[in-house]
This record gives C-alpha cells, structure tokens and sequence, in this order.
C-alpha cells in the first residue's frame, strides 16, 4: 500500500485553460486511485488534478517502488514511469504521456537514449528491500516535484496538471537524478522551458 507523508493540499482553477500537447478534459471512466495508493484527502495524489495522461503516469508509482524493490517513491521513479511506461503495463494514456515527456525533452536537445541508459544505472545502484511491510511512501524530492508541478500547471495557465508540468518540475526539482542528468548532457531548465512553449505553439488552441 502507498501512503503519502506529510503533503499539502493544492487548489485546482477550473478556468483559463491552456491546450497542451497532452489531453486536457478530464474522463467520465477514470482507474480509481484507491485501487493502487491509499491516501488521505490533503495529498498529491488525487486524480481530479491531473490530465488522463500525467496521471497515468502518476498511478504506475506503486508499480515502479515494487518493481525496484523500494520502500519510498521519489522523483526519478516518476521519470521513468513516464518515459517507459510499458514496463508497468501503461495503456494508451500512458504512452501519450510518453509521446509528450520524449517530444520535449527531444526538442530541449536531451538524447534520450543516453537519458534511460543514466536512469537504468541508477536504479541499479539503488538499495533494494525484500520481505518488508509492504507500506510505501513518498519521499521528499518527489513532494518538492509534485509541488514544483502545481506551480508549473500554474504558469502554463492549465487547469490541470499535464505531463509538461510534470516534465519541468523535474528538471527544476530531481536532485536525485533528472537535474544533474541533463546538466551532463549540457541541457538547461529554460531550454525545456522553450520546448514546452515551442510545442504548444505548434500544437495550437
């Protein structure tokens, strides 16, 4: 079961929408979070704030710490669960979400073949925990991302947040792995930034 620790709650503004490259209406059939994650009613995790293909990415977090044998969900965790969501069986939602996360990253200048190798090595790094209490929880650096998200979707003048909100808070956040591998790779903040706006412009209202 996942438990989150300690978030705060986030208003959502209904109004002022922005399109973005991922959907932005919400589903009349949505997968219930309370399948997957336990959760309180002051947390991140709540699925009315979120575009069908950012939270598809957000439900397979379970998945991820169980696959790495973790007992803490944290931010490079949510990175992979959107670049490779076939390996927490990801439905169409999911690889739109991929569609997106790649598309801006790609057009920020990341080589994205040298991003999952990088991401891959550090999950293998990582301690593993078998024969546990099976409770997960958030860490803090993926609070600090999912934070960072609510203020992203802000900016981009969204009602929810989408997979680029997504993207920029863990450029911005991630010091566990994301920041530090695209400084690697000579990519900066604002040049995903300018991705994003670039897409966005392309796509249309």
């Amino acid at each position: 079961r996942f438990v989150p620790n300690g978030v705060a709650a986030r208003n959502v503004n209904n109004n002022n929408v922005k399109v973005s490259a991922a959907p932005q209406a919400r589903r009349s059939k949505r997968r219930s979070a309370t399948t997957a994650l336990r959760m309180s009613s002051n947390d991140y995790f709540n699925e009315q704030t979120y575009t069908e293909a950012a939270w598809s990415a957000m439900i397979s977090l379970q998945s991820a710490a169980e696959s790495y044998q973790a007992t803490q969900v944290e931010a490079p965790m949510l990175l992979d669960t959107l670049l490779n969501p076939s390996k927490y069986s990801g439905k169409d939602s999911a690889d739109s979400a991929r569609q997106v996360a790649e598309g801006v990253l790609t057009k920020a200048g990341v080589n994205m073949d040298t991003l999952r190798s990088e991401l891959e090595g550090y999950f293998k790094k990582q301690p593993k925990v078998s024969g546990g209490s099976g409770q997960i929880t958030m860490g803090r650096n993926l609070n600090a991302v999912l934070r960072k998200a609510t203020d992203a979707k802000k900016q981009l003048r969204d009602s929810f947040i989408s997979v680029e909100a997504l993207v920029l808070a863990l450029v911005q956040e991630d010091t566990l792995f994301t920041r530090d591998a695209l400084t690697r790779q000579g990519v900066k903040y604002t040049e995903v930034q300018w991705a994003v706006e670039q897409l966005r412009e392309k796509k249309g209202p």
